[in-house]
């Protein structure tokens, strides 16, 4: 094999690249996650204020104020199904590139996060609320959901749950008979 070639002599990737592919998949993730959380966050207030927010997050209209019932089941739905694929959904992969994807995943997660929590200084007055424009209120309000950081959290915990193999659970569950 040539030095600086990316795939190995069986024609699949390199378990560095695998990594690295995985890593910016898991940052990606995090970041669609992230933002897609903040865009629901972002709507579930403006309906619980009577207010239509575009995705500028400008008020573009008022409407009757109610609970935003499908804009939290859908964070909801948002946050199993971010679980489910960093944390359980990747178990069959290779430990090292499962890992990288859920380094990734956390990383984008956790810098949202911070900016999120740092953006919180800079609110106006007390009692004001103001939510940035754009994909920076995104990325904002998201940081700040909760669900974001169970999401977070699990994924960190995630890391050393051990992965078990269909013969090992077939194995166990045929030594407990």
């Amino acid at each position: 094999m040539t030095e600086g070639m990316a795939t190995s002599t069986h024609g699949a990737l390199s378990r560095p690249l695998r990594g690295a592919i995985s890593f910016a998949g898991g940052l990606a993730f995090s970041l669609i996650v992230v933002m897609t959380t903040g865009i629901l966050t972002i709507q579930s207030i403006g309906v619980a204020d009577g207010a239509i927010i575009n995705l500028n997050n400008e008020v573009v209209a008022i409407a009757n104020p109610r609970v935003p019932v499908l804009q939290f089941a859908a964070i909801a739905v948002l946050a199993v199904l971010a679980v489910y694929l960093v944390a359980f959904g990747t178990w069959r992969w290779e430990k090292s590139t499962r890992v990288c994807l859920t380094l990734g995943f956390v990383v984008g997660v956790a810098v949202s996060t911070a900016w999120a929590l740092m953006s919180l200084s800079q609110n106006p007055a007390p009692g004001e609320y103001a939510i940035a424009p754009g994909w920076q209120g995104w990325i904002e309000q998201g940081g700040e959901n909760s669900a974001v950081h169970i999401i977070l959290l699990i994924s960190i915990a995630s890391i050393w749950l051990p992965r078990f193999t269909k013969t090992e659970v077939k194995q166990d569950a045929s030594s407990q008979t």
